[in-house]
């Protein structure tokens, strides 16, 4: 059995593949003593233009944003905007009056609201990403309900060439940046000079 285990030459050898087909990994992490889940939500028609709102009123002790799962490269990404987002709250240097719309901004790399919901808002008849920050008993109760409509390969999309058209970065401007993820270095220095 196990280790100890000797073949014999007429033995049969059977492989079983296991498919695990059921539960989606939950994307948590914290950033500034801030608890945050990530959702990567596949399009439901149930999804209509009010989603986002009765989201925020049905939980209402999370901050929560939708995002077009566009424009993230990573949780790492998500991270550092958020950590953004969070330190210009602190020191009362937020580009809006709520850090859910400074979260949009820096996300879309501009100061503009309405530009920021065109372009890196939830999109109608898509998927989309939902980012909550709380405790983490008001973001699992957040998730039983999103459960149901949360893709099995969350952030799997390959969003760089996007981006790098989105915000105009050349292979030039890659190529002088000396980090493992230069394209994310760069999209989240953008977001953090916004004043």
């Amino acid at each position: 059995q196990g280790y100890d285990t000797k073949l014999n030459g007429n033995d049969e050898i059977s492989i079983i593949p296991i498919i695990h087909g059921g539960s989606s990994r939950r994307i948590q992490f914290s950033v500034a003593q801030s608890n945050v889940e990530m959702f990567d939500i596949l399009f439901d028609k149930r999804f209509h233009r009010d989603f986002l709102d009765e989201l925020r009123n049905n939980h209402k002790q999370l901050i929560i944003q939708a995002v077009n799962p566009q424009f993230l490269l990573s949780v790492q990404h998500a991270k550092k905007i958020l950590a953004i987002s969070l330190h210009a709250k602190k020191t009362n240097t937020m580009l809006s009056k709520k850090i859910e719309t400074d979260i949009l901004l820096r996300f879309a790399v501009t100061t503009q609201i309405s530009a920021a919901i065109k372009v890196a808002g939830r999109k109608m008849n898509m998927d989309c990403l939902v980012i909550a920050m709380g405790k983490k008993s008001s973001l699992s109760r957040l998730y039983s309900e999103l459960k149901p409509f949360l893709n099995p390969k969350p952030l799997s999309r390959n969003n760089h060439p996007f981006l790098k058209r989105q915000f105009n970065v050349s292979k030039n401007q890659l190529s002088v940046v000396q980090s493992k993820d230069s394209l994310e270095d760069i999209i989240v220095e953008k977001a953090a000079v916004l004043i």
